[in-house]
């Protein structure tokens, strides 16, 4: 009997999970406004495209001494939501793609990380830079 409730716990051993393929990303910053990203997808296939723009984890921040509660609630939502942007885009053919960002006013300058998800017909494939 244990090993039905094993079954129901892992799912059927035989089913094979996919591993989305790679996608190529390049970002391109403009020096004269900081704000705009504008990122080249190499797409594969058409499909939903999603692109996220996000802090590294070596960016959140901490509580301080002295700070009030509101304080800290701020500082709680900066650490733990990682998403500074994200777009969705339906691409009507495979080939490359370009996906112009706008990043929230306040914005801190520095390095932040672009993701992005592809959901075609024929599969799924992500990528980073």
């Amino acid at each position: 009997m244990e090993h039905l409730y094993l079954f129901n716990l892992l799912g059927d051993p035989c089913m094979r999970l996919p591993v989305p393929g790679a996608l190529k990303v390049q970002v391109q910053r403009d020096p004269a406004d900081p704000t705009r990203i504008v990122a080249l997808v190499n797409a594969p296939a058409a499909g939903l495209l999603v692109v996220e723009t996000v802090r590294p984890r070596s960016m959140s921040r901490r509580m301080r001494a002295g700070d009030q509660r509101e304080q800290f609630e701020e500082a709680y939502r900066n650490a733990n939501i990682a998403e500074l942007t994200r777009d969705k885009v339906t691409l009507e053919k495979a080939g490359p793609a370009k996906i112009e960002i706008k990043l929230p006013a306040g914005t801190a300058p520095g390095s932040y990380l672009l993701r992005a998800y592809l959901k075609g017909t024929t599969g799924a494939w992500m990528g980073s830079e």
